[in-house]
């Protein structure tokens, strides 16, 4: 335990040097080992270096992407550029690839933002990514089990291959759906839905306690199952495929009636207004990202410095007071 103390403590003040120094910094952590890198090519070297179940950090700055072909953790410092409160966003330039070999499982991707495509092929089994700011396009090409996506913001999330006990929880998604989109026991919960659904090609799935912002038009298929959702709906939505506690209305006013900014989008607060939290989902609590047991944070789960003061001068006995304020998701 004092080894590991020791280890976090370490890469914590190295996290701090390098933003000091605006200098993009990727350590790759085995067992007691670490390894530093530096620079645009930080996380390519990082990813050549590692191992499988290593655990690779980056600060905030700009990396060139890699293609990511073992099962390891990726923890980078969140999508939130907020220099006035010390936070840094990691992110990937450059489509970011996944092609995991058979057998490996397990890969874990935190706080990172890319504005290129995010390709999902190979081996994807038991596979996370969290807390993540996607703007183009997301494809599961191949066929997964148990992915999952928590917390993030995606603007175009395509489920193209076979997904097996997929879970999108807390998310908030722009369009959904893909080209022969299909899913055995998927379940889409806590999540809102904001412009495009393409219901035809997302069967066997379970939504719940969403918000459903875009038209439930031209349904065919009723293989998919709704549970306490609110939403906009048009006469050719199939009402055989609601169960209990949904409560759906014409889009018109939608927006302005449940969420405080009156614009709902992928990267908005989705603050619910008074009226929205009346509402309650299957669990008690409100619908959307900001409900259920996992309400939606964009913090990482790792520390990060949101804080640092250093006194102008030192002291009688020559030292120099440094403060440093850490934030976690609890």
């Amino acid at each position: 335990m004092k080894k590991f103390f020791i280890l976090t403590a370490m890469m914590i003040m190295a996290f701090v040097c390098a933003k000091a120094q605006d200098i993009q910094l990727v350590t790759v952590q085995h067992g007691s080992e670490m390894q530093a890198f530096y620079g645009p090519d930080g996380f390519k070297n990082a990813m050549a270096a590692a191992q499988k179940g290593d655990v690779i950090s980056l600060s905030g700055g700009n990396f060139n992407s890699a293609t990511i072909d073992k099962a390891v953790t990726i923890q980078g410092a969140g999508y939130v550029q907020d220099v006035k409160n010390n936070r840094y966003k990691t992110l990937f330039i450059g489509d970011v690839n996944i092609n995991l070999p058979e057998g490996e499982s397990g890969l874990y991707i935190e706080g990172i933002c890319t504005y290129n495509n995010f390709n999902i092929q190979g081996n994807v089994a038991s596979m996370s990514i969290v807390r993540c700011l996607m703007t183009n396009n997301v494809e599961v090409k191949s066929e997964s089990n148990n992915l999952t996506f928590l917390h993030c913001r995606i603007n175009n999330l395509k489920l193209t291959g076979v997904s097996h006990s997929a879970l999108v929880r807390n998310c908030a998604i722009e369009n959904f759906g893909g080209s022969k989109s299909n899913a055995e026991d998927g379940v889409a919960e806590n999540c809102v839905f904001c412009n495009s659904f393409d219901y035809d090609n997302v069967i066997h799935f379970t939504f719940k306690n969403c918000f459903i912002l875009c038209y439930l038009d031209n349904l065919k298929s009723a293989s998919n199952s709704f549970y306490y959702n609110i939403g906009s709906y048009d006469y050719t939505f199939n009402w055989n495929t609601l169960q209990e506690g949904n409560t759906f209305e014409r889009r018109s006013n939608i927006n302005a009636k449940y969420f405080g900014d009156n614009n709902a989008n992928y990267q908005s607060a989705l603050t619910l207004t008074e009226e929205g939290k009346k509402i309650k989902g299957q669990d008690g609590t409100e619908v959307g990202i900001h409900g259920g047991s996992m309400p939606f944070t964009d913090v990482p789960s790792t520390p990060q410095i949101t804080q640092k003061t250093v006194a102008p001068q030192s002291d009688a006995n020559g030292k120099l007071a440094v403060k440093f304020v850490i934030e976690a998701q609890k």
